[in-house]
């Protein structure tokens, strides 16, 4: 995987990172946002951030977020390891740094999952 291919479909947003869905595939992949990426809302800190991780595998969130699966699969029993996703990989691109392609979860319908702070909005009942 060297470069953004334009068939990725984006299915979630952060702050810093942007969820791409390959077509064909079930997996997504994650990479920081480009500086074309930011918007309004990616503040200095941010993008201090992003230009900082990019390009370094320890200081790199999606890095850090494989490491972490890592540990938990091997600390986990397989019933409660479960709720995270099957695979991560660590990938590269020449464009875009270190990010991850990991397996793609979906609610039953279908549909890309939603942030849990999304869906604490929508409740009625705390």
């Amino acid at each position: 995987m060297s470069k953004y291919d334009p068939s990725w479909v984006l299915i979630g947003e952060g702050s810093r990172r942007r969820c791409f869905r390959l077509p064909g595939e079930p997996f997504c992949v994650k990479f920081y946002r480009l500086p074309s990426e930011y918007t309004h809302k990616t503040t200095l800190g941010v993008r201090l951030h992003i230009w900082m991780s990019r390009f370094i595998v320890l200081n790199n969130a999606n890095c850090q977020e494989w490491r972490y699966h890592q540990a938990l699969q091997k600390r986990l029993p397989p019933d409660l390891f479960a709720a995270f996703p099957e695979e991560i990989t660590p990938v590269y691109s020449r464009e875009r740094g270190w990010g991850i392609r990991e397996s793609l979860i979906l609610n039953a319908d279908g549909s890309p999952i939603q942030r849990v702070i999304n869906e604490m909005e929508r409740v009625t009942d705390g």
